[in-house]
């Protein structure tokens, strides 16, 4: 398996952290991949969901493709995202390094095996939360690398990648998020047994100031 060196490439020259970002996800020997090349490759092995191929960004574990760690980048959708929101394109990229990082530690609550006999993931606020402040650490690393660490932009101004996340309702949304998750019935459990835990994540999400 190789690197999509076109998206590589391009990310490269988008700014100073991307250039770190990608450095570091070489380093994890984490793969960069376009969805075609993703999902040419997988449906000689399984049947995806549909909607998985519309997401922007993704991360990916699959080893039984000889795929571990990858991340999965929609081009012709990032393409629209990256020149308005670029701050939100470095964080997701952090935050999809973190998920490669953070695998294991996804609970065994968030799969669901109704799907074609297949185990999925059900999207888990744990899982997520934990990217979330892994790929703020990751940030807050990269900064001190930087001599010139600029402030990321987000519509047009500069702002934080905290603030980012703030405007799209995170991290509090994930607590309300872990209470309905259909892991919880699936699993027949009482609640989330990650409540306790992404609670701290977000107290410690909030205090940053990245």
């Amino acid at each position: 398996m190789e690197n999509n060196s076109a998206i590589v490439g391009y990310f490269r020259k988008l700014s100073p952290i991307f250039e770190k970002l990608i450095d570091k996800a070489f380093e994890e020997k984490i793969f960069i991949l376009s969805s075609r090349e993703f999902f040419k490759e997988a449906s000689k092995f399984m049947c995806l969901p549909k909607g998985d191929m519309e997401r922007d960004i993704a991360a990916g574990h699959f080893p039984n493709m000889g795929m571990d760690k990858i991340i999965i980048i929609n081009w012709p959708q990032i393409k629209k995202i990256i020149f308005v929101e670029p701050g939100t394109m470095e964080y997701g990229f952090a935050h999809e390094i973190s998920h490669n990082l953070t695998w294991k530690k996804r609970p065994g609550c968030a799969k669901d095996i109704s799907f074609s006999g297949e185990q999925f993931f059900i999207p888990c606020a744990y899982f997520e939360i934990l990217a979330n402040y892994e790929g703020l650490r990751i940030l807050k690393q990269l900064r001190r690398e930087l001599p010139a660490f600029g402030k990321p932009v987000f519509r047009g101004r500069e702002t934080t990648y905290s603030e980012i996340l703030r405007h799209y309702g995170l991290p509090e949304k994930y607590i309300g998020r872990c209470r309905k998750c259909r892991g919880i019935k699936s699993n027949c459990l009482k609640r989330c047994p990650k409540e306790k835990e992404i609670k701290k994540l977000a107290k410690a999400i909030e205090k940053c100031k990245i």
